[in-house]
């Protein structure tokens, strides 16, 4: 293994000054809180997670900023997001829909090399994964391919995945606040650094959907029915 690939491994300890300094490595999260936690912002070719339980608890307004500012070509997908995504909410916001790609598979194995093709591809601006289960090998391959790509990758995963070592490099735990207009984010790990304390981010108060639920069985498409995988834009159809 050469020294680039050890290095992007993301379970090699590499001090704050070697951390990546160019504005063009991170892109703001919108929360100067949090971009004073992380390196300016989201950071770029780097493997971050995002630990949570229930989804709808203001991960999505979280990532909007990231989403909505994603250069042009780039594709935005999401690979099986836990429910549908609400496209009509999502444009209200000012994400570009005609960019934005749902895939649906059927196994681990198949979510696993969709992501890891999409990171490395670089034609991906944004990659959005949802692993309930994976491994340590799994996310090394994850951390490699986006480091390849050079551009964004976010993996969401349980809450208890806390308590399993991972090479991403960075690592937040999300929370929902009383006030479902903010919510707790924890960066327990940090490229560089220590951990950092729980914080409190506002979200915005205007009332939205995040997600719709899935379409009844009957608007489901064929491919969906037979446990193919499915590709398709989210401003197509159900």
């Amino acid at each position: 293994m050469g020294l680039e690939q050890l290095i992007n491994r993301g379970d090699v300890w590499r001090g704050p000054g070697m951390l990546r300094s160019s504005a063009s490595a991170s892109r703001s999260t919108g929360h100067p809180q949090l971009d004073r936690m992380l390196p300016g912002g989201w950071p770029r070719a780097e493997l971050i997670e995002l630990l949570y339980d229930q989804p709808g608890i203001g991960e999505l307004q979280l990532l909007l900023p990231l989403l909505c500012a994603a250069e042009a070509p780039g594709w935005l997908m999401w690979v099986d997001p836990p429910l549908l995504p609400c496209a009509s909410t999502l444009h209200a916001q000012g994400l570009p829909l005609e960019r934005m790609l749902v895939v649906h598979t059927r196994t681990t194995k198949e979510r696993l090399w969709t992501m890891e093709q999409a990171l490395k591809s670089g034609c991906c601006t944004v990659v959005l994964g949802w692993l309930p289960t994976v491994d340590t090998t799994a996310l090394r391959r994850l951390q490699l391919a986006v480091a390849e790509g050079g551009n964004w990758g976010l993996v969401m995963r349980p809450r208890a995945s806390r308590q399993h070592s991972s090479p991403a490099p960075w690592r937040l735990l999300l929370e929902p606040e009383e006030d479902a207009r903010a919510l707790s984010v924890t960066l327990f790990k940090r490229k560089g650094g220590w951990a950092l304390p729980r914080c409190r981010m506002p979200l915005s108060q205007r009332s939205w959907r995040e997600v719709q639920p899935e379409p009844s069985v009957n608007s489901v498409p064929q491919a969906r029915l037979r446990g193919e995988p499915e590709l398709r834009l989210v401003g197509g159809g159900a």
